[in-house]
């Protein structure tokens, strides 16, 4: 096998990884349901994932897909929300003047 082969399948088995990952993530979410936002984070970590899958057919993996993904952003704030009392929102999005300002967690 090429070194190319090789490196196609490790990058193979990393998605894969990162699609378990990703699928215990939205577990570990659901516990997390009634609080505002979760529902959209919900939806942002499956795009994240469909993207994975779509590459992952198409045999069209890079390294960059990996590096790049949003998963260990989304991993940070749902450790977060496990730890914040009181949490009320999540990916909360306010108006200011004529920007939008969106911040990870709300709590009371």
């Amino acid at each position: 096998m090429s070194d190319l082969e090789n490196n196609i399948e490790y990058l193979k088995e990393c998605v894969l990884e990162k699609l378990k990952y990703g699928e215990d993530l939205l577990n570990s979410l659901s516990e997390f349901d009634h609080i505002e936002g979760a529902q959209k984070l919900h939806r942002k970590i499956k795009q994240e994932l469909n993207f994975l899958r779509k590459v992952y057919k198409a045999n069209s993996i890079k390294k960059e897909h990996l590096q790049c993904t949003n998963l260990t952003h989304f991993t940070a704030l749902i450790k977060k929300l496990s730890e914040v009392e009181n949490c009320i929102a999540v990916h909360k999005v306010f108006n200011l003047d004529d920007r939008k300002i969106v911040i990870d967690l709300e709590s009371i």
